[in-house]
């Protein structure tokens, strides 16, 4: 979503001025002209580092699972969308999701669709690309329930992750001040003494003093660099052709690599799954999905199979060359389309895909703990050894 201001002219003549996301410059000329203002001038906003803290807060997976099923729960009811949302801005659903369901039921009342409306308060694309699907096939309350599913999925899977790094994140942050206590006062102690001794000092030695003294002298240059960097990354990654070459590079990361791309892969397979069997047609069903796959590599390629669909091809037929697909989608995939049931095997795959991406998870964090002990005790433990070194050969010198 790229961010936009605007000049427009009211019913009543009154000029109008604000900002709004969206993924193009004519959406937002629709999105002024449903409520019933005459646009004036479109234009993007601020440069992006400037609008970095303008972005809309990431919302609490499991709490919007909650609120979602109780939108599907209350829809199925009766009640309108326009009712359904007043009920959980105004407090039925958790106090973090209120804002952004009473942003949502502005811009309903403003004449927008239930998906339009969802555009800029902070709701991931697969909950505007649910609720569109759920719009279009008349059944909105069955499209939230399956949402709401694939939102618990989510937000246990992140669960487990969390509770799987806190051992790992603790460790490290301890045994980095441990090492930073080292060098910064403890080593500092010994550096006279090793100095009077005029004896020429083991390597290892050497390499501990001069980090030991980096440390001390240069502890705010440091974290300056690293601020910056982390700034610069920021900026960087929201131009396209880094952002795309992030993720190549990170799609080809051992271990790591395949296990987003089974995430990825997850995601837009099960999504596009329940989108067939809502009765989305296919190339509207990939319109939908395009942002949900996250990854541009994934992007690009469902762009690729729209197209190709829009051709009179086949998906399997449309895929490029060596997709960005795990095993062993592709002739899965093949299978269920000749069978007329591409639907199932994209819900099959997804499961198959969740399953694998969960063993690998703890697999990896199984491997991840000791190796952090290991490669932490190994820092720690050069640093002494060193120390000791030079202290024993300082001794030897003396007798």
């Amino acid at each position: 979503m790229a961010r936009f201001s605007y000049k427009a002219l009211s019913g009543s003549g009154t000029v109008l001025r604000g900002r709004m996301e969206a993924p193009d410059a004519e959406r937002v000329l629709h999105a002024l002209r449903r409520r019933g203002h005459l646009p004036i001038e479109v234009w993007p906003s601020r440069a992006a580092w400037l609008t970095l803290s303008a972005r809309p807060k990431r919302l609490d997976g499991a709490q919007l699972a909650m609120a979602t099923r109780e939108l599907s729960m209350l829809i199925q009811a009766g009640q309108t969308a326009e009712q359904a949302f007043q009920l959980l801005a105004s407090g039925t659903a958790p106090k973090s999701l209120r804002a952004p369901f009473g942003q949502a039921l502005a811009r309903l009342r403003e004449g927008e669709g239930l998906a339009d409306a969802l555009t800029g308060a902070g709701f991931p694309p697969i909950y505007r690309a649910m609720v569109q699907a759920g719009e279009a096939g008349g059944a909105l309350a069955g499209q939230l329930a399956q949402l709401a599913a694939l939102l618990e999925r989510a937000a246990r899977l992140r669960e487990q992750l969390v509770s799987a790094l806190i051992y790992p994140a603790l460790l490290i942050c301890v045994s980095i001040g441990a090492v930073i206590l080292l060098l910064g006062m403890v080593v500092p102690q010994f550096a006279p003494l090793f100095a009077e001794s005029h004896k020429a000092l083991p390597f290892a030695t050497r390499m501990v003093l001069g980090a030991s003294e980096t440390v001390r002298s240069g502890w705010r240059i440091g974290l300056g660099g690293l601020g910056l960097a982390l700034a610069l990354g920021l900026v960087a990654a929201r131009r396209p052709a880094i952002g795309a070459w992030a993720d190549e590079w990170l799609l080809r990361v051992p271990v790591v690599g395949r296990l987003m791309l089974l995430a990825a892969s997850t995601r837009w397979m099960r999504v596009l799954a329940v989108l067939l069997k809502g009765g989305v047609p296919l190339p509207a069903a990939l319109d939908l999905v395009k942002p949900v796959a996250g990854h541009r590599a994934l992007q690009s390629m469902i762009s690729v199979l729209k197209d190709g669909i829009r051709d009179g091809k086949g998906l399997t037929a449309s895929m490029p060359p060596n997709p960005p697909l795990p095993d062993p989608a592709l002739p899965l995939l093949r299978v269920g389309e000749q069978g007329g049931q591409l639907a199932e095997s994209l819900g099959h795959l997804a499961d198959l895909f969740d399953s694998r991406l969960e063993q690998g998870l703890k697999r990896t964090m199984a491997l991840f703990e000791p190796a952090c002990v290991l490669l932490l005790s190994a820092m720690v433990g050069t640093i002494v050894i060193s120390i000791l070194l030079a202290v024993v050969s300082i001794n030897d010198l003396a007798l």
